[in-house]
């Protein structure tokens, strides 16, 4: 995995903000959640949601750029296990557009 991945991985779920290049990660705290943002060249390609309760929610979106670098960063997060097919996105099975949500429950 390259050193930029790993950073975005481990700051993301740690909820520690970091920038580098065109990468940044924004952690916004309210009274009842954390949210973690990931945006790639000021693009948000990954939120996830934490509650009061520990529940985690995973919203990720290539926002029209099915790049190899926006699916290398969602990789670092779900462990590599999405693909780029053309335009389209392949997560678990399932094709994506790359304007389309991908949901998922941690």
């Amino acid at each position: 995995m390259r050193k930029i991945n790993q950073l975005v991985k481990d700051c993301f779920f740690d909820a520690v903000k970091m920038k580098s290049g065109n990468t940044e990660i924004k952690v916004e705290i309210e009274e009842n959640c954390i949210w973690v943002k990931l945006f790639l060249h000021d693009n948000c390609i990954a939120t996830m949601h934490v509650s009061n309760f520990g529940q985690r929610t995973l919203t990720m979106n290539c926002c029209n750029w099915a790049t190899n670098t926006t699916v290398s960063r969602l990789n670092a997060i779900v462990c590599g296990v999405m693909k780029r097919k053309g335009s389209m996105i392949v997560y678990e099975g399932r094709y994506y557009e790359a304007d389309e949500d991908i949901t998922i429950n941690l």
